[in-house]
């Protein structure tokens, strides 16, 4: 199964702090997500243990209960599939919000000193006051 493209980060204005907010709300999501895998793991071992004791009941088990198990060992192994692809994007997309943030604060500035610049030139060569006294 082909994992969806995820959409380019669309283009904000510098000026606006939608980004450091929504970088804000993937990091709690990114919370949330890790969170999870901890009930994903006992979801996982639990099924381990169920195949287990189907396979050590004695007896050989019957076609029921061999698809049964197969069923839930096919079900224990999307659920972590699913998990860490939803946990690769939201570290996929904090980490283009961090780069998008990054961006901006060095147009930033950049801009600040294109504009310090043009409001305060500084002389290449200095030139001696005429009202001070020569310190030669």
């Amino acid at each position: 199964m082909l994992t969806p493209i995820l959409p380019p980060v669309m283009s904000i204005s510098p000026w606006s702090g939608v980004p450091l907010t929504t970088l804000c709300h993937e990091r709690v999501l990114q919370r949330d997500i890790e969170s999870h895998n901890k009930i994903v793991n006992a979801v996982l071992k639990l099924s381990e243990r169920l195949a287990a004791q189907g396979s050590h009941s004695g007896g050989k088990p019957g076609l029921k209960e061999e698809r049964e198990q197969d069923c839930l060992q096919l079900v224990a192994l999307n659920l972590q599939r699913r998990w860490h692809g939803i946990w690769i994007q939201s570290l996929e997309w904090q980490c283009r919000l961090e780069d998008a943030l990054t961006r901006r604060k060095i147009e930033e500035v950049n801009r600040y000193k294109e504009l310090t610049t043009l409001l305060c030139p500084r002389r290449t060569s200095p030139k001696p006051s005429p009202f001070l006294p020569s310190l030669d």
